[in-house]
């Protein structure tokens, strides 16, 4: 099920992949939730800058079983740029779960090429 089509504001959140067996299904849950990211907690401008790094999501719980999706989410779910802090938008889906589409990896990307056009403008002068 795709997100709806609103335009909500981008907010600093700390998400993890949906995993079945450690979030859990009920009857109402939305079809096809374990292919989102849920928003396990919203960090508030002051929260971030009072705190910093200090911010950082809890670890994830040994989970043996596979996941139905994604054949390598125990490496996914270690991985410490995965579950920190994120730019998202927040979207409920239909059965009441929270996810985000997370919009950090495109600004990382923009300030890469960003910084490497600045550092050859300066090359050239």
């Amino acid at each position: 099920m795709s997100p709806p089509l609103n335009n909500p504001p981008m907010t600093l959140a700390i998400c993890e992949p949906h995993h079945p067996t450690l979030h859990g299904l009920t009857q109402s849950s939305t079809p096809g939730v374990p292919g989102h990211f849920l928003l396990l907690e919203k960090v508030s401008n002051v929260e971030w800058e009072e705190e910093g790094a200090g911010v950082c999501p809890p670890q994830p719980p040994p989970c043996r079983v596979p996941h139905p999706l994604l054949r390598n989410y125990r490496s996914i779910s270690g991985v410490p740029r995965m579950r920190g802090l994120h730019i998202v938008k927040e979207y409920t889906l239909s059965g009441g779960e929270s996810v985000a589409v997370i919009h950090t990896g495109a600004i990382r990307r923009l300030q890469k090429k960003w910084r490497s056009h600045m550092a050859s403008f300066e090359n050239e002068g």
